[in-house]
């Protein structure tokens, strides 16, 4: 019985020890799987930490290609900053840069007229016969005095594009992003190609489209190194010298120091929409018919931008600096047998026209001599008074046709401005040739 007993504590005994060890087995295996846990834990841990770090080197890398993209485009912009810059510095002051734009003969034209040339090496505009055309004695005298004394800034012979005329007013544009304001008119007898220079046709933008695109792409690069810039237009007519604004319609009217009270602008943030704004109103411009030509301009036509603009290291609330870029379109200038036979208004607007433009004319040529401009004889110079008062860029686009007893007026009259003219020749803007710079 005693040894039963005996046996049964033993049992027991081995029992409980079982019980232990089992216990001791659960706790390592659960401890076991904490371990496992912990290291799969640690596992993704590091997975994550190595995917962060594979991110944070793919983030340089591309932050690296972004910057050195950066840095290219901000030294091109630089070096195309300073070219620019260059020609504008060159071209500030009371001095006028003239070109001369000579059109191509229509059919006909070189073998029954007398046709002029220029002369690339000098820029003179000279008279070259291809046959024995009759010319009167005046008008032959006037040729010869012109192509002897006067070299324009820059030529546009009859090949040219509409791309030449902006790569040679290009610092113009510049001039008016920058803060100093520039007008680039085109003058020209009715016929001459003046309105297309400006304005172009259905194939061929002109120098308004491709001055806007030249406009924005440079404001653009500005914002890009931290300028802010705001663009808006105008565009108003001179019609009798009466003020005529062509987005809206009204007349406006001058105010104090020759400001017009009453111009609607248009703000603007892309070309497309400028350009839009633009030919719709052309539109409204009054044309005729006159003798010289089926459809003549008889109006003067600004086109004005105002640009505010304020540099990356201005003060936050200092005032932006305001500039104007004006592309003006001059009515065709005539004599007054080209309208001889019209209706009497047609002989109205041509007096009109001649008087607004004679007066503009000797306002431009005391520009350039660096006196005393009166602002007072008509509207037109009113309009323009900014820009003639000496205190921005000016510039004068002359077109003529090849024929050279119709662009004898037209020759003498940048005669007058181009022997008035003060300071030096831009290096650069030579006769027959381009400025100097990147497009």
């Amino acid at each position: 019985m005693a040894a039963a007993e005996q046996h049964m504590a033993v049992l027991e005994a081995e029992k409980v020890a079982a019980e232990e060890k089992r216990t001791v087995a659960e706790h390592r295996a659960a401890a076991a799987e904490e371990d496992k846990a912990a290291a799969e834990a640690d596992k993704a841990a590091a997975e994550s930490r190595a995917n962060g770090l594979e991110e944070q080197v793919a983030n340089g890398q591309l932050a690296q290609v972004v910057n050195n993209q950066l840095m290219d485009r901000a030294r091109d912009l630089d070096t195309d900053n300073r070219t620019l810059r260059e020609e504008v510095i060159k071209l500030r002051g009371n001095r006028v840069f003239h070109m001369l734009r000579i059109r191509p003969p229509a059919s006909g034209e070189a073998s029954l007229h007398n046709y002029i040339e220029p002369e690339q090496t000098r820029g003179r505009c000279t008279m070259a016969r291809v046959t024995p055309a009759p010319i009167s004695a005046r008008s032959e005298r006037q040729l010869l005095r012109i192509s002897r004394r006067v070299a324009f800034d820059c030529v546009l012979s009859q090949d040219a594009g509409q791309q030449a005329v902006l790569d040679a007013v290009k610092p113009f544009i510049r001039s008016a992003i920058e803060g100093l304001s520039a007008s680039i008119v085109v003058d020209g007898h009715t016929g001459s190609g003046k309105s297309y220079t400006q304005f172009g046709d259905s194939a061929n933008d002109g120098l308004v489209q491709h001055a806007t695109r030249s406009l924005f792409e440079q404001a653009n690069g500005l914002r890009d190194l931290g300028w802010a810039i705001e663009i808006s237009v105008a565009f108003f007519e001179i019609y009798l010298d009466k003020l005529q604004d062509l987005f809206s319609n009204a007349r406006p009217a001058f105010g104090k120091e020759h400001e017009i009270v009453g111009l609607r602008y248009e703000d603007v943030s892309i070309p497309s929409r400028a350009i839009e704004l633009i030919e719709s109103a052309v539109h409204e411009r009054i044309q005729t018919a006159t003798n010289a030509h089926s459809t003549s301009s008889r109006s003067h036509a600004i086109l004005r931008y105002r640009i505010s603009a304020r540099g990356p290291n201005a003060a936050v609330h200092s005032p932006p600096t305001v500039s104007q870029l004006n592309l003006v379109d001059l009515a065709g200038s005539e004599r007054s047998t080209d309208t001889d036979g019209l209706a009497e208004e047609r002989g109205k607007e041509t007096t009109s026209i001649n008087k607004s433009m004679s007066a503009f004319r000797t306002a431009v040529a005391s520009r350039a001599a660096g006196e005393h401009v009166s602002l007072r004889n008509g509207m037109l110079t009113r309009a323009m008074s900014l820009a003639l008062s000496g205190t921005g860029m000016f510039a004068v686009i002359s077109t003529v046709n090849p024929i050279a007893e119709e662009s004898v007026n037209t020759l003498l009259n940048s005669h007058a401005v181009l022997t008035n003219n003060k300071g030096k020749k831009p290096q650069g803007a030579i006769s027959g040739r381009l400025p100097t710079h990147r497009p």
